[in-house]
């Protein structure tokens, strides 16, 4: 099961997004939260920024997906907390 709400807040050039989330698979849980920033260069290009992690409880390995990237703990390490950043530019052609 998993409950996820996040929302975004525009101004300007800038926008700020929050994301929070809930799993659980059978005993294992855990809680994700996210903070994101963009910077609206020009029309096709933008700046970024995130910052996010996943709180596992004492039998959760769930992981977080950053860029092209997943970072999760291994299943030996139950309980391991993660966390990622992302910096960059994106250009769209």
């Amino acid at each position: 099961r998993q409950l996820s709400v996040g929302g975004a807040m525009p101004f300007g050039p800038h926008k700020v997004y929050v994301n929070l989330q809930r799993f659980e698979q059978g005993d294992a849980a855990g809680n994700a939260w996210g903070l994101a920033y963009t910077y609206t260069m020009s029309k096709r290009t933008n700046l970024y920024a995130t910052y996010g992690g996943v709180d596992n409880n004492r039998l959760g390995v769930f992981g977080i997906a950053s860029s092209s990237n997943t970072v999760a703990p291994a299943a030996t390490n139950r309980g391991a907390d993660v966390s990622v950043v992302s910096l960059g530019m994106r250009h769209m052609f």
